[in-house]
């Protein structure tokens, strides 16, 4: 007989539902002195550990509850949410798994599973788990979207977005199917301007109605240092962080108070860097609008800065109520946020030339050299991949996520393949986990007279065995329109040059242009089908130059800005004391 009265057990549900999860946790503990395997506090005590994020010690007591009991559904639940929770998404599918052989039609764990499937680029049995939930909630917009960003990341773009369109013609006031739709946009070769900005401006009249309770601005006129905010989900191991880490570092030696605003729950190596290196650092994930903007103000934010657009877990809503009096976009979203609260996007001439500033709401500030300070997280040896003059193959490489391969990327790339014997293209993606996707790229080429041994398909790997994989290939050949960005970075980074076309009006089709421009090799730069392969094929008759340009890319490349985060940094400075410095003159 339970030696736990009902009594006690009721008070912690009470505590339970104050949230008073320190108490909470005290109590829990002090009745598992009197009865140490007790079910029911085992998971009161899990369950604390695991809104508390306390993960590893959650854990080891789900597990202690299914030695007694392994069919335990609570402790089934529990530990495969944790394991979700940490990124261990093949635990986590385990368990959810045998939770739903004995409740099969709890939807929420079905939505856990199916998310934990995708993240493990299982991509048909996500599908399938959303198919499922919004056959049976046809109208539930939270699975809808993730049957949409399913399908997007499966490659099965066209339905996906049709879903989303779907989605915010009914409401547009959900976020994340207007995020997922506008950033998936820029894959989109038939990208539609005009209906964008009519869906952010729809956004924004409906977002306007919302009676925020917003404090008044609490800036000093006159500062002795500019406070400068920087909100994104990205202060981690992630593009976007590294791109920022040595920026940040640098800027605390200019005249700016530097706080960071972070809107996602991980925090890794790089977050504890990013809290050392800011002034102030504030996790505003479960913070709403309105108390994200009080907060802001009430810091007296000069400058706010967003970092993430329409990226995901992106807080862009925010800005439509001002919370600073100059806002900026930069870095982690090039296209327009159609936000005209958004002063300012800050980039380089390459990707902003002035012909495209009709599709921009912000006014563009360029800087002198490149619009990013890349950072590549781990190093590597360069590439030590010879060339013969007469006998060796040549490989191409592209290492980015399938999504940016369309038709239009394979066709030409066929042509590439045709025309220069002896070549392969290797593919290295996480999109190739999956068989059928493997399957599919292979008869998209096959479509075009291609045959699979031309083509290297190749898993993701860990960072470093990414990186060493570039000494297999000779040359990278960027997709369009959204060219590789990260990837081509990291390819000029290990040696390995990048071919592209010059694009059009979406800044991501210009990363490589802008690339290709700072290092001064305007010969790797194609502005049309024809003159691409009139172009590759000059490099691919003078071997020799090839391979000087290899052994010398990265020397090159650091000498030419691209990899100086001082230069980068001391420029991005006197960008943000202009936009200053005009304000108060205006």
């Amino acid at each position: 007989m339970s030696k736990i009265s009902n009594t006690e057990i009721k008070k912690l549900e009470n505590l339970y539902k104050l949230n008073k999860l320190t108490e909470l946790e005290q109590e829990t503990k002090k009745l598992l002195q009197i009865e140490n395997n007790n079910i029911i506090l085992l998971n009161i005590l899990g369950v604390v550990y695991l809104k508390k994020k306390f993960f590893k010690e959650a854990e080891p007591i789900f597990k202690k509850i299914l030695n007694q009991n392994s069919k335990d559904t609570n402790a089934l639940k529990n530990l495969g949410e944790t394991y979700r929770k940490i990124n261990k998404f093949a635990n986590a599918i385990k368990y959810y798994e045998l939770y739903l052989t004995i409740n099969p039609n709890d939807n929420e764990v079905i939505n856990n599973l199916a998310s934990c499937y995708l993240k493990n680029k299982r991509y048909e049995q996500a599908v399938n788990y959303y198919r499922d939930l919004t056959k049976n909630s046809p109208h539930d917009q939270e699975y809808l979207t993730n049957l949409a960003m399913a399908l997007i990341e499966s490659l099965n773009f066209k339905e996906g977005m049709q879903i989303l369109e779907q989605l915010l013609d009914k409401n547009i006031s959900n976020k994340r199917a207007l995020s997922g739709y506008l950033f998936n946009q820029n894959y989109n070769p038939q990208i539609n301007f005009d209906k964008l900005n009519n869906y952010i401006k729809k956004f924004n009249h409906s977002s306007k109605k919302d009676n925020l309770n917003i404090i008044n601005f609490c800036y000093k006129k006159n500062p002795k240092k500019i406070n400068v905010g920087f909100v994104s989900p990205d202060f981690r191991s992630h593009p976007v962080g590294y791109a920022l880490t040595n920026v940040i570092e640098h800027l605390k030696s200019y005249n700016f108070n530097l706080f960071g605003y972070y809107s996602f729950s991980l925090e890794d190596d790089l977050t504890n860097k990013f809290k050392k290196d800011f002034d102030h650092f504030h996790n505003v994930t479960d913070l709403n609008d309105e108390q994200i903007i009080n907060k802001i103000r009430s810091d007296g934010i000069h400058i706010l800065i967003d970092l993430a657009g329409y990226t995901f877990n992106n807080r862009i809503s925010i800005f439509f109520n001002n919370p600073a009096p100059i806002q900026i976009s930069m870095l982690g979203y090039l296209a327009t946020t159609g936000i005209k609260e958004i002063k300012y996007k800050i980039g380089d001439p390459h990707i902003y030339p002035r012909n495209t500033e009709k599709n921009f709401t912000e006014k563009i500030l360029r800087l002198p050299n490149i619009w990013s300070d890349f950072v590549v997280k781990q190093n590597a040896d360069i590439s030590k991949l010879s060339l013969d003059e007469k006998n060796d193959q040549i490989i191409f490489g592209c290492f980015v996520t399938l999504r940016k391969i369309n038709d239009s990327v394979i066709k030409l790339w066929s042509k590439v393949l045709k025309k220069f014997s002896n070549t392969k293209i290797y593919f290295k993606s996480p999109e190739l986990n999956n068989v059928s996707i493997e399957k599919d790229l292979k008869n998209k080429f096959l479509n075009y007279g291609i045959k699979s041994d031309q083509l290297i398909l190749e898993k993701s790997s860990d960072y470093k065995t990414y990186l060493e994989s570039y000494s297999k290939v000779h040359i990278s050949l960027d997709p369009f329109p959204w060219n590789g960005v990260t990837t081509s970075f990291e390819s000029i980074w290990m040696g390995v040059p990048v071919f592209c076309l010059k694009g059009g009006n979406l800044p991501y089709s210009r990363c490589s242009y802008s690339i290709n421009k700072n290092l001064k090799m305007n010969d790797w730069i194609a502005n049309d089908e024809n003159d691409y392969l009139a172009k590759l094929e000059r490099i691919l008759l003078n071997k020799k130059e090839l391979l000087f340009i290899k052994k010398n890319l990265r020397e090159r490349a650091i000498k030419n800005n691209l990899f100086n985060s001082k230069e980068f940094t001391k420029n991005l400075a006197n960008t943000l004391n202009m936009v200053w410095k005009n304000f108060t003159i205006e």
